[in-house]
């Protein structure tokens, strides 16, 4: 899919209804106690700096390109179940994560339009 979808997934992420609606309305509400998320995030993205060449080296070495992580859970295990598992362990916080970014959008329309519908 290449470096443009990355990118467009990247940038999604980053500019998502949590980040311009949520963060700045939790650093209003609690002050300094909304930088308890700024750990998490530098301890992710430190362990990607580590997990992520290592998985690229071994799915390399194999030969195959796999676009979820379900798919390559599936070709490392060789389980239907474990497909399964993975499958529901990432779509059901993708759906959070879309409901959360649905209700940003109303809340965004309904501050900007002085609608209650």
């Amino acid at each position: 899919l290449g470096l443009f979808v990355l990118s467009l997934s990247l940038f999604a992420s980053a500019f998502s209804g949590y980040t311009l609606l949520g963060v700045p309305g939790a650093a209003f509400r609690d002050g300094l106690t909304a930088f308890a998320w700024v750990p998490g995030t530098v301890a992710i993205s430190a362990a990607q700096l580590f997990v992520a060449p290592r998985l690229y080296a071994t799915v390399r070495a194999r030969g195959r390109s796999f676009i979820t992580p379900a798919a390559y859970l599936t070709e490392r295990y060789k389980s239907s179940v474990v497909d399964a598992v993975a499958s529901l362990a990432f779509i059901l916080p993708m759906g959070v994560y879309v409901l959360a970014q649905l209700k940003s959008m109303y809340a965004l329309m309904q501050g900007l339009t002085g609608s209650d519908a």
